[in-house]
């Protein structure tokens, strides 16, 4: 049962539908991930090269990542498949910190404590902000 060991979920899974262009290979959001499990227990939902635990290292599909996701106090990333299980009613007041990743514009103003960010590096300032990192 890993419900209760990780304190922020990051969804580093590839974009797809230009939501955040500056993702621009697999590793791209490394520094991130570093940076706030430096701080915290974190799962990935990509395998990178941090050696952080990732939710296909447990077989985990988008529904058992909603689930983990309501066991989180923060969650950050970008806003493609594996998040949306994550943004249920359950976590609109139960997650603490939303930090989303993109770069096109787009405020979904889903949540009353929601942040963004445009690429890696002003993601890892707001983690600071939020004490994550």
């Amino acid at each position: 049962d890993l419900n209760g060991k990780f304190h922020v979920l990051i969804n580093n899974a590839q974009p797809c539908s230009g939501q955040f262009r500056a993702y621009n290979s697999p590793d791209y959001l490394d520094p991130l991930i570093a940076a706030v499990a430096a701080r915290c227990n974190v799962m990935t939902t990509q395998k990178g090269k941090t050696g952080v635990p990732c939710t296909r290292d447990f077989g985990m599909n988008c529904t058992d990542i909603g689930v983990l996701s309501r066991t989180c106090d923060a969650i950050i990333g970008i806003v493609n498949g594996p998040m949306w299980p994550a943004m249920n009613r359950d976590n609109s007041t139960g997650i603490e910190h939303w930090l989303f990743l993109r770069d096109n514009g787009e405020d979904m103003m889903l949540f009353p404590n929601e942040k963004y960010a445009v690429n890696v590096e002003q993601a890892i300032q707001r983690a600071k902000e939020m004490g994550l990192a």
